[in-house]
């Protein structure tokens, strides 16, 4: 383990805590866990006689690999013990178990304690306990089962060099760190909300909303496609959650991740389980889906109303156009009509004049697209004024002065009062653009105008933030949205270290400078040398040449091809799950039977496939549909599918040859459509592929693991979900750099990335 804080990967962790081998060790892990470097051979060389060498090897090998001491009685693999023979060129038996191995027991204890010794390892003393019961109360702030307290706990105490104690122990102090949590959460949300609120909310929730339908399943219904209906569905429950007060508790004392834990415990609830509940279970799991679910739906609503901006803009667009080429036909047959004109003989000066105004097109508007966008949008209301209503719903809130609310009360007088008249001379500036619309002499026209200036307006100030909602996931106010003052406070210095940022932003910006200094010479001796073209236009690069493929590179992939053979996707499966046990993260435990991991198998197929549940099911007779469907339901935590696929990364890191294709700091971000129904609220048409679709954003590293991916609504800037993704991904910690296209960069974003610690490249389009 050598000396100081080790690092723990991620296909690790499942061997933590284990009490004995496992007979389908890997030759891989064994050459991991069981290879020695030059200081512990000679370690374990002072021991007298090749069989307490190799005992002293298993000994240290095993506390690498579990953090625990070896005491399991049962044989060794052959396969470990050939191993061992073969790396330190000593004798031994084929076949041997500890007990045989040692036939005295204090000799297996000093074995076991000169092992510890020789790692560094520490005892788990009571102080160090209550260490860990601090770290287990911190994690348990965003993680609600016992196994992942478990596991990250034996996490910290291999970081830390501490012997990990038993299951039982470990179990016990993750439920005691799980419910200590849980009853100062229980006292936060007590404190802020009364106990008559609550009683409140779970008797009203359970009352029934219609004949067959409480309350509480009518909000966990989640919304269907984009429609008026669905919308008007969404903001009857924005509305039945704020007469409720849910919006006037904020529980910013809880984790926003533990919030959606126990909020996606009571989805799937029914209302007489939820008077079963007892405190401080049921109080938590209540508030927490009573928060969210108002943030979720609040968030919905703002998304569509986006949506429907966007495609009323795109609509308009698609008139105007469309009317622009019945102008071009129109305007070529005045043409041809004047040239008839101009080639007939004997007519007069007068003649002519009046033969060619005729002609001429009497209201042809020269304008550009966007003031005939604009234009059109004034012709009608039926599109912007539902939209405007339903923002009229919400609990919006802005900057003083702003323009957008001042709008949005002269137009809600105007709707109470049945006006559909702009009056002149208003106070309200919403946008410049406008103006030739807004001072038009038809007042009818200006209003409709003024209606579609605010939904623009609306749409693009929600985004850049100077209009937000309280209740809002994605659009509150940025102050709340950032880290606070008081634990900015406290907490400056720490986060300073971390980003390794001076506090001196000349000491910080010198480095920088240097290597813009740096990278501008030698983009001039490129331009020198030729290699690069600058231009008004841009920076140009020379096209590169293809190049042949080499023989030997097509010799090389024959043979391994050869070698590998034909390997069917269920195979595959099987043999990375027995090298990372990456089934025993979706579980959060050990699989208890044969079956319950051919369901998960099926789930990840059913996920991961254009197939579904009866046709996984189909392919896979010793399971049934239910118990596929049951599994698909753990992929919802998404914890869980993080680790597991970090378990895949770092297996694929620790690999030779994945080391030949980069060396893990380089990474590309792009997003790709997944096809989905058109019945999607947030699905929107592909412009490609001319179908609906979902964008998935994923981060590729340059030894080809995914390490971080992220749903996305389609045609959306892309920047934001880049760095989330540098940030948020613990495959690769030591990423550097990260290429993307045009959409993945802004001048903003890659300022943000620098101070992150990570360069944003973007592929500039035409370069």
């Amino acid at each position: 383990m050598g000396k100081g804080k080790k690092q723990l990967t991620g296909w690790q962790k499942h061997f933590l805590g284990a009490t004995g081998f496992s007979e389908d060790v890997t030759q891989f892990e064994l050459r991991h866990f069981f290879s020695f470097e030059a200081s512990e051979m000679e370690a374990i060389r002072t021991r007298r006689g090749d069989m307490h060498r190799l005992g002293a090897a298993l000994h240290i090998g095993f506390l690498k690999m579990t953090g625990r001491a070896l005491d399991a009685q049962e044989a060794i693999p052959p396969r470990l013990l050939h191993h061992l023979r073969d790396h330190m060129s000593i004798g031994g038996p084929d076949l041997t178990s500890l007990k045989s191995l040692y036939k005295h027991r204090a000799t297996l204890y000093a074995h076991q304690q000169w092992a510890v010794v020789f790692l560094g390892i520490q005892p788990l003393t009571d102080r160090r306990a209550r260490m860990l019961m601090a770290h287990l109360c911190k994690q348990a702030q965003t993680r609600s089962k016992v196994s992942e307290l478990v596991s990250a706990g034996r996490s910290w105490l291999y970081e830390n060099r501490i012997l990990v104690p038993g299951q039982r122990r470990l179990s016990d102090l993750a439920r005691s760190a799980l419910s200590k949590t849980e009853v100062a959460m229980f006292e936060e949300v007590a404190a802020v909300i009364p106990e008559s609120v609550r009683r409140q909310w779970r008797n009203e929730i359970c009352r029934l909303h219609s004949e067959h339908q409480s309350f509480l399943e009518w909000l966990q219904t989640p919304p269907k496609r984009r429609s008026p209906s669905t919308m008007a569905t969404v903001i009857a429950k924005i509305s039945y959650l704020r007469s409720l007060g849910v919006h006037q508790y904020a529980l910013k004392e809880i984790r926003l991740e533990r919030q959606r834990g126990y909020a996606r415990k009571l989805r799937g609830r029914r209302p007489a389980r939820l008077r079963q509940l007892t405190d401080p279970q049921q109080t938590l799991e209540l508030v927490s889906f009573l928060s969210i679910t108002l943030l979720e739906l609040t968030d919905v609503v703002l998304a569509q109303v986006d949506m429907r901006g966007a495609e009323i803009a795109r609509i308009a667009t698609e008139k105007v156009k469309a009317t622009q080429l019945d102008q071009v036909q129109y305007l070529r047959l005045c043409l041809q009509e004047i040239e008839s004109i101009i080639d007939q003989e004997g007519l007069s000066a007068k003649q002519l004049r009046l033969c060619l105004r005729s002609a001429l097109p009497s209201e042809v508007r020269v304008r550009s697209l966007a003031s005939e966008v604009r234009w059109w949008q004034s012709n009608d209301a039926r599109r912007n004024r539902p939209l405007l209503k339903n923002i009229l719903t919400l609990d919006l809130n802005g900057e003083e002065g702003h323009p957008v609310l001042a709008a949005l009360a002269l137009l809600r007088d105007a709707y109470d009062n049945k006006s559909t008249s702009l009056p002149a001379n208003i106070a309200v500036e919403v946008a410049s653009t406008w103006n030739d619309v807004l001072s038009s002499d038809d007042r009818k026209r200006a209003f409709r105008g003024f209606e579609a200036a605010v939904v623009e307006r609306f749409r693009r100030d929600l985004r850049r933030g100077s209009l937000w909602i309280d209740h809002s996931l994605n659009h509150r106010k940025f102050d709340d949205m950032l880290i606070g003052p008081r634990e900015w406070e406290d907490g400056r210095s720490r986060h300073y270290k971390r980003l390794r940022i001076s506090r001196s932003i000349v000491r910080h910006l010198r480095p920088i400078e240097a290597g813009l200094t740096a990278a501008l010479v030698g983009l001039a001796e490129a331009v020198d040398s030729g290699a690069v073209r600058v231009d008004a236009k841009g920076v140009h690069l020379k096209a590169l040449a293809p190049q042949d493929e080499p023989e030997h590179l097509r010799t090389a992939r024959r043979h391994l091809f050869d070698e590998i053979g034909h390997v069917q996707l269920p195979e595959l499966i099987v043999e990375m799950d027995s090298h990372l046990r990456f089934s025993w993260n979706l579980l959060g435990r050990q699989p208890s039977s044969e079956a319950e991991l051919l369901a998960l198998y099926g789930a990840l197929l059913a996920h991961g496939t254009e197939l579904d549940i009866a046709g996984v099911a189909k392919m896979m007779p010793s399971t049934s549909k239910d118990r596929i469907s049951e599994c698909m339901d753990l992929f919802e935590n998404e914890e869980a599918l993080s680790r597991a696929n970090t378990s895949v990364v770092d297996f694929l890191r620790n690999h030779d040859v994945a080391k030949s294709w980069g060396n893990g700091t380089l990474a590309s971000a792009d997003s790709m459509s997944l096809e989905a129904s058109r019945h999607v609220w947030n699905a929107r048409v592909d412009p490609r592929h001319r179908r609906y679709a979902i964008g998935m954003y994923t981060h590729v590293l340059d030894q080809w693991g995914i390490i971080y991916d992220q749903p996305m609504i389609l045609n959306r800037r892309q920047a934001g979900a880049a760095i989330e993704g540098i940030v948020r991904q613990s495959g690769a910690p030591e990423v550097s750099t990260l290429a993307v296209d045009t959409h993945g960069h802004t001048d903003f974003a890659m300022a943000i990335s620098k101070l992150l610690g990570f360069d944003l490249c973007p592929r500039l389009r035409n370069l």
